[in-house]
Formats: structure tokens, sequence, C-alpha cells
């Protein structure tokens, strides 16, 4: 009831540190800054929250009207650029857009038919967009700036979640198999 708290956790030995307590729980997604601070889109999505470690209070940024709400940031290990995901007026396109933390600038990178989208930095400085086509299936496209979005390829399956290491060694994957008329059935690996 009295909002949200961002921290780093230092799980071996439990210590919170670059703590952020946020007088709203309802936040749609947040990331933390290279530089030292956090990024978060706060209820409605209409805009970007900024605030860097040490700072009173949060810059408030404005997106641009392209997007009716914004559901997914991930910043830059440079800390120069906040990434973006947001829906448009009609909801049935996503479009990937970038925040310029050195001077409030926006550049559009992207826009395709999506039923939702993901997507991270990665080490190389690229950023892996992995757009639903389905409601359970994904395309993987990579995104490096001032160049053409590269298709990878598609999941060969349906998935539910998904999440990836930023060298693209490991990825996290929760797939269903789901069989609704079977009473009973027998896992055989």
């Amino acid at each position: 009831p009295s909002g949200a708290r961002l921290s780093l956790l230092d799980y071996r030995t439990r210590r919170a540190s670059a703590v952020l307590s946020i007088s709203d729980s309802s936040i749609t997604d947040f990331t933390r800054l290279a530089g030292g601070g956090w990024a978060w889109i706060p209820p409605g999505g209409r805009t970007i929250n900024v605030q860097h470690d040490g700072e009173p209070r949060a810059q408030r940024i404005q997106i641009p009207k392209w997007y009716r709400l914004l559901f997914n940031l991930s910043a830059s290990s440079d800390a120069r650029t906040i990434a973006f995901l947001g829906w448009n007026a009609s909801d049935d396109s996503v479009g990937v857009g970038l925040l310029s933390l050195t001077d409030g600038h926006f550049t559009k990178v992207w826009s395709t038919f999506a039923e939702g989208a993901v997507m991270h930095w990665l080490a190389d400085g690229s950023l892996l967009i992995a757009i639903r086509d389905t409601q359970e299936s994904y395309t993987f496209y990579r995104a490096r700036v001032g160049q053409p979005i590269e298709r990878l390829g598609s999941t060969p399956r349906p998935i539910r979640v998904l999440d990836w290491s930023m060298d693209l060694r490991r990825a996290f994957v929760v797939t269903r198999d789901y069989h609704g008329d079977a009473w009973m059935s027998t896992v055989v690996r």
C-alpha cells in the first residue's frame, strides 16, 4: 500500500543497495541505469520516469504521440540510452524506440504488428527483440543503430515465458504441453 521499492540485492549477503522507494506500486516496468539510477514506467504508460542515484525526485519524460502506452524498458550498458516498447493507438502494432539520456531525444527504431513483445540490450550493443506473432510464438530480431532490422528466426513450439543472457549463450524458456483430452500421460525422456 505504500508503494514500490527498487533495489539491487546481493543474494549471498541479502544486502540491498541502490534503493529507491516509489510512491506508486503499480509501475509497469523498470530498469537499472548503468551510470547509477532507475528508470520506470508509471501507471498510464505515457511517461518514462528517470531518477539518478542521489537525486531528490524523478524527471518525467513524455513519450512521443505515436505510442499510446509503454510496457517494456531496457537501459544500455553505456548509460546513454533507454530502449522501450509500446503500443500504438489501435493496440495492433508494437513500436521500438530509443530515449537518449544525454539530450532527451526520442528515436523510433521500428514498428510491426504484434500480439506482444519483449526486448533487452545485448553485450555487443545491439537489441534483441522478441515479437509475439501469436499468443505463444515468438520471432526474434536484432536491431543495431543505423542498420536494418535483422530477422534471426522463430520458435518451433509454443512458449509461455522467455528470457536470455546478454551474450545469447543461455536462454530461459517455459513451454506448455497441453493435453486437454488425455486423462493421464507419461513423460518419456
